[in-house]
This record gives structure tokens, sequence and C-alpha cells, in this order.
């Protein structure tokens, strides 16, 4: 394997403690396309992430577009790879623009003040999430839809294109999930390779081209949703049956 986007081959990842948690699991995240990771609670879905930001021990190849991602530093690692949390993690009373602007950081000092460069990116990445904020509003102050997209502007601003999302529509209504689907969309049209970690199995047929069930570490099965997402593997990594055409499917109205 080899090429643009993210590769890896027989990718082990430790936890601290020296326990493994994720075994000798290989794919292929491409530019272009949105790849889910999905799997029961304990699969390793996190750490996989995690492993690949650096906040793990990992053993095996791991490419980033052709180029050794473990060879890379610290800064180069964040240039290049971008992380948007389930939670905000936003410490102190900041303001939206403040937020973005972290994204800036792998590119200049935070005691350094933005240059004109660094807020024309910060204002880009919020138009690109369609948000139309006061950048002087309190991030605490907004819903968890809009403080998940501030988040994902963050992601941008790194100037990163390849995105890695943990959970990001956990704690969003169906309408702010349906928002940040279409953001996540128009990444993959630019070209960005999308890995987004996710628990509804409609939301994953809905969003993800590229479908990978994790158990216990290892991969069960990739390829499609509906490749993936069958009775059996559903059956063996969840223990509950598959029940077809008993989703809900929603959609947003055309504007």
């Amino acid at each position: 394997m080899g090429g643009g986007g993210l590769t890896m081959e027989s990718l082990s990842v430790r936890l601290a403690c020296g326990h493994i948690v994720i075994k000798d699991v290989s794919l292929r995240c491409e530019r272009g396309h949105i790849t889910g990771l999905i799997g029961p609670n304990g699969a390793g879905k996190s750490s996989l992430i995690k492993g690949v930001l650096g906040l793990l021990r990992v053993s095996g190849l791991l490419q980033l577009d052709g180029d050794n991602v473990t060879e890379f530093s610290s800064i180069q690692r964040a240039k290049k790879l971008a992380y948007v949390p389930q939670q905000s993690r936003v410490e102190g009373d900041l303001m939206v623009q403040q937020v973005v602007d972290q994204g800036r950081f792998v590119h200049r000092s935070p005691m350094v003040r933005p240059s004109r460069l660094d807020r024309e990116i910060t204002s880009r990445s919020l138009e690109a999430m369609g948000l139309k904020l006061d950048p002087m509003r309190r991030f605490r102050e907004l819903s968890h839809g809009e403080q998940q997209r501030v988040l994902l502007a963050r992601a941008l601003a790194t100037e990163a294109t390849t995105i890695l999302l943990d959970e990001p529509t956990a704690s969003l209504d169906v309408r702010q999930a349906l928002v940040l689907h279409r953001h996540l969309h128009s990444l993959k049209v630019r070209g960005y390779c999308v890995v987004v970690v996710l628990h509804d199995l409609n939301e994953v047929k809905q969003l993800a081209d590229h479908v990978v069930l994790l158990h216990r570490g290892k991969v069960e099965r990739a390829g499609t949703a509906d490749e993936v997402i069958t009775r059996q593997p559903i059956i063996d990594v969840y223990g509950v049956e598959l029940v077809e055409r008993g989703g809900i499917v929603f959609s947003l109205p055309e504007t």
C-alpha cells in the first residue's frame, strides 16, 4: 500500500503501562474519503487515533502520503494531522477567535501576537464551518453543535489536511449532527483525509465511504458500510441482531 492518505501496516499501539490495545492492524484511509471507525466500547477506536497522533506508543508501519509518520517531529506531526476531540477540553474563559487561533500555534509561538496571515486563516476556517459568530463571543456560551464546529475550525487552522475526529456527534442533536456531516463531506470533496470514530451505525451508513470494524484491538472487517454492517459481523462483535430497514434516516432540507 502507498500513495496519498494514511496507511497502517501491522500497526500496534501500547499504553504507557505496556499493555497492547491495538495489535497488527493494517488499513488505508484515503484522501477524498471519510473513513469511519466503529466497534463496541473498548475495541480500540480512540487508542488507534491516539497512536496515529503520537499520544500513545506505536510499532509497525505508519505512513502519511508515503512519509513515515513515526519519524516526524511533534511539530511536523501537528502540521499534518489535526485532532477534534469528543469533548471541548477548552480551558479558561476563551473567546471563539482565541480557540480557533490555537490551531496556529504549530506555526508560531502562542506568546507571539497573531500575524495578518494568522487572522486570515482563522477567519477562513470559521467561514468554512459556516459559522457567522462574533469572534469575541465566549466559547462556553455556544451550543454543543457550534462548539464542535469551532473545534473543527481550529483543526483546519493548523492547515493539516488529515483530520481525525473522536465521536464528534456524541452530544449533538439530529440537526446539529447533520450540519457537521455536511462540513465533513465538504472536506472530503476538497481532498482531505477524514477519519472519524462513530457509534451510531445509521450515522456510519450516511457518512462514511469506508468503514473499519474494530474488535478487541483488531480489524474484524473493513469495506463499504453495506459490506461491513451486515448481520454476522454485528452479531459477532456487538452480540446483537441486526434488523434490516430498522434504522431511521434523517436529512436536512435543501437551503
